[in-house]
């Protein structure tokens, strides 16, 4: 576990300087999300991060602390997702992304609707 550990250190030493010796204009190229799209995954982050704070609280009470801070926790997470998504994609593959990542994001959406819907003893949504 620790020979994996330190590999993976490595790597992100090795990735943060060699992306910082690339010239500019190979950096500056990256596909702009849909703002829907930023938004909805913006949401569903920001909720995933304050659910698990509160199990979180629920499991450790004297980490109780931590839930003021689980929104902004959050928003951070969510905006380096979006960017390192953004500057990740190649321009080539722009709207296949933002189609696969629509594809999830209804995905997601389902899911927790027929979650909610099931329990609530929604007829149709039990099982």
């Amino acid at each position: 576990m620790k020979r994996l550990f330190k590999i993976v250190i490595l790597l992100v030493v090795l990735g943060v300087l060699l992306t910082a010796c690339l010239p500019q204009s190979v950096t500056q190229r990256f596909v702009e999300l849909p703002d829907p799209l930023k938004n909805g995954f913006t949401v569903f982050i920001v909720t995933a991060i304050t659910g698990a704070v509160l199990w979180l609280v629920t499991k450790v009470p004297f980490l109780g602390f931590l839930v003021p801070y689980s929104e902004p926790f959050g928003l951070l997470v969510a905006s380096a997702l979006l960017e390192l998504i953004q500057t990740a994609t190649p321009t080539a593959y722009g709207p296949v992304v933002i189609l696969v990542l629509q594809l999830i994001l209804l995905l997601l959406g389902g899911i927790t609707m027929v979650r909610a819907l099931r329990l609530q003893g929604v007829r149709g949504f039990r099982w």
